[in-house]
């Protein structure tokens, strides 16, 4: 028989058994095809993302993807080598060399991988189409769709040539497995009995401290100046809690939980139950014997998580931040009375009219004498307070939809606009203001509010005044400067009146658009969030692959136990709970640990971000969001792991043979007779 028929047979029988690595090897190559198509369309790219910034990541990122993907289809192709260790050394007994076993499972690796490869092109076109239409759609932008093509040769020759990377580095790898194994060692690699198992306490202390420590360190980020982040530096500290957290996550899962577990045999009254029994001291033995795939699972999920978290945060919180950033639908200063006329009528001309309100806000500038003034003063070209009246305030709230801030202010107090919500409290504090051409007024900060009514472009470190002593000021003759604010019902959202206010404003950089702010802001992060929901979904997607191998491998590893248990009396009932135990565990350690380290890793990640919203839900909103496509991803895994393993145990179980006819009849010897010579042909 030639090697490609044994080929064809051999996919042909274990086409369910393979059928898990073809679908995960496809998504990843469509990944990859869709990542190259759409940072190779240089005019999509200007378009849409308006730079190469997306190109920038891909060349950055898909080095990683190659190296993890070829990282996931070796240790895939390892775990098949194991479980086909009795075919292999069939073929040794038959007097195949190891030179004609190794082609055998390379022919193998090229049918596997070109079937994933056209898989993957075809439904990556399909894909990077619809994708692409829906950003369209999203931002607004008019394409020729005759540039928006499936088939991109330059990324076909890239996820080829991958392709054939891949297969070169599996070649290598059947060869150091074939070669290393002897005819003996190929017989009798599945009956190898699991080594003692040597838990050390010392080890599960240092882990479990060394873990602790690692968070500790995370959230003392968040004490602002007074952390060690500060004191000490952030790169040296950052180095530190990522030492911790990894030293520990290893000596946890290879001894805490082991020896954890191991104890929990003491408790006679919990342990001695007819599946704690058996389930308990597998768990100690199956996290002991898979602790390097447990170990790796677990960083990279938690690489994956905080990749998808930060991703979804530097996404989602610039726009949540615009509803405060741009207060108003259009904002511009008032430096032409025609220029100003002329924008008015097209807004009401695009608009419907009625539905439209406009606010002139005069905005003062002074300066002040005192020390310690908070950062806003000098935020700008020209360090000082701006001043507004507090019935400007109270009208401008109003219109946008905000409820009235109706605190009572008395002669010389004041509201004082934060531009972020940071740890240093304003409140109490007086500021001297010194108009040029009057004596020094004390102003008493009575409260701090996020309610800005005017973008930051134009106005940052606001004061709001009584009306009194706002005109008392203005009456000095202090600098002032005149507002235009327009509010509409979905104007916020109308880019056709964008479209038609941005020439009169083009050289203005003071002219402010919501929703050309939103633009801008899904311009620049849209090609993040691609990558990081890309990337960690590949990351996520093969570790779930990893740990579906190592428990199948552990099911064939146990199919004798458990027909021992079946024959001990266990129902069908307890032995599926006792792997669906052994499943979960497996599961689960990566699924915790992952969640947590990203958890603390976004915690550190925020506070590099401004917390211009004063709403924490920009920032648990996404965790919640990631830690949600984790768990769906590990759910389908472990249902798919669940059923691949109830298939393992009793789909191979060997029926009874049922003879109607007596051994010794002519009828049985002559079709015995019949078989045994078909079998020799």
């Amino acid at each position: 028989m030639s090697l490609l028929r044994i080929v064809q047979k051999n996919l042909k029988k274990n086409l369910s058994f393979y059928s898990l690595y073809l679908g995960s090897v496809a998504f990843v190559l469509m990944i990859f095809y869709f990542s190259i198509s759409f940072g190779s369309n240089d005019l999509i790219l200007s378009r849409l993302m308006g730079d190469n910034k997306l190109q920038a990541m891909i060349k950055v990122v898909l080095p990683l993807l190659m190296a993890f993907v070829l990282f996931y289809m070796s240790y895939s192709n390892t775990f098949f080598m194991k479980r086909r260790m009795k075919e292999l050394s069939i073929y040794a007994l038959l007097g195949f060399n190891k030179r004609k076993v190794i082609w055998i499972l390379f022919l193998e690796n090229i049918f596997i991988c070109l079937l994933a490869l056209g898989i993957g092109i075809i439904v990556g076109g399909i894909v990077y189409i619809v994708l692409i239409q829906i950003v369209i759609q999203w931002l607004g932008v008019s394409l020729d769709q005759s540039n928006i093509v499936w088939f991109n040769s330059d990324a076909v020759l890239m996820t080829s040539s991958f392709v054939v990377l891949a297969l070169i580095v599996l070649l290598f790898s059947n060869y150091r497995f074939i070669r290393k194994h002897t005819l003996l060692d190929l017989v009798k690699v599945e009956g190898t009995r699991e080594k003692p198992i040597q838990l050390k306490l010392w080890k599960a202390i240092v882990g479990f401290v060394a873990l602790v420590a690692g968070y500790i360190l995370a959230l003392d980020i968040k004490r602002g100046a007074d952390s060690l982040w500060v004191t000490i530096g952030f790169a040296p500290l950052s180095m530190l809690t990522f030492i911790l957290v990894v030293v520990g996550t290893i000596l946890s899962i290879h001894s805490f939980l082991p020896y954890t577990l191991n104890k929990l045999k003491a408790a006679k009254h919990s342990f001695y139950r007819d599946t704690m029994i058996i389930t308990i001291p597998q768990f100690v033995q199956r996290i002991t014997s898979n602790s390097r795939t447990l170990i790796v699972s677990t960083l990279i999920s938690a690489t994956a998580l905080g990749l998808l978290g930060a991703g979804v945060i530097t996404f989602y919180y610039p726009v949540k931040a615009i509803e405060r950033t741009n207060p108003a639908a259009f904002e511009f200063p008032m430096q032409d009375a025609v220029l100003t006329e002329k924008a008015l009528a097209i807004v009401k001309q695009q608009a419907d009219a009625d539905h439209i309100q406009s606010k002139q806000t005069t905005v003062l500038e002074v300066q002040s004498s005192s020390k310690n003034l908070p950062f806003e003063y000098s935020a700008k070209e020209k360090a000082g307070f701006d001043l507004i009246s507090a019935s400007d305030y109270q009208r401008s709230l109003v219109l946008q939809g905000d409820t009235p801030n109706m605190n009572d202010l008395t002669s010389n107090q004041a509201i004082f606009i934060k531009y972020n919500q940071n740890n240093v409290d304003e409140r109490g504090k007086v500021y001297t203001l010194t108009p040029p051409q009057s004596k020094p007024i004390d102003v008493d900060v009575k409260y701090t509010t996020l309610e800005n009514t005017i973008s930051f472009a134009n106005s940052v470190g606001t004061l709001v005044l009584p009306d009194a002593l706002y005109q008392q000021i203005q009456a000095t003759g202090v600098p002032s400067r005149q507002i235009m604010s327009i509010y509409g019902d979905g104007l916020r959202s109308d880019a056709v009146v964008h479209a038609q206010l941005s020439p009169l404003f083009a050289d203005n950089v003071y002219f402010q658009s919501a929703i050309g702010k939103r633009t801008v802001f899904l311009q620049a992060n849209s090609s993040s969030l691609l990558i990081s929901i890309f990337a960690s979904t590949i990351f996520l997607i093969s570790t779930g692959s990893i740990l579906y191998f190592t428990n199948i491998s552990n099911t064939y590893s146990k199919i004798n136990d458990f027909r021992i248990l079946e024959k001990l009396g266990y129902r069908k009932s307890k032995i599926k709970k006792i792997v669906n135990y052994q499943i979960f565990i497996t599961l689960i350690i990566p699924y915790i640990l992952g969640s947590l380290h990203s958890i603390f890793a976004l915690e550190c990640f925020k506070t590099l971000m401004p917390n211009l919203i004063g709403d924490a839900s920009a920032f648990w909103l996404p965790e919640i969001v990631a830690i949600g496509i984790f768990t769906v991803i590990y759910g389908v895994y472990y249902l798919i792991t669940q059923y691949s393993s109830y298939k393992v145990i009793w789909g191979r179980a060997v029926k009874p043979r049922t003879i109607t006819q007596p051994p010794d009849s002519k009828e049985y010897v002559s079709s015995y007779g019949k078989r045994r010579a078909r079998s020799y042909k």
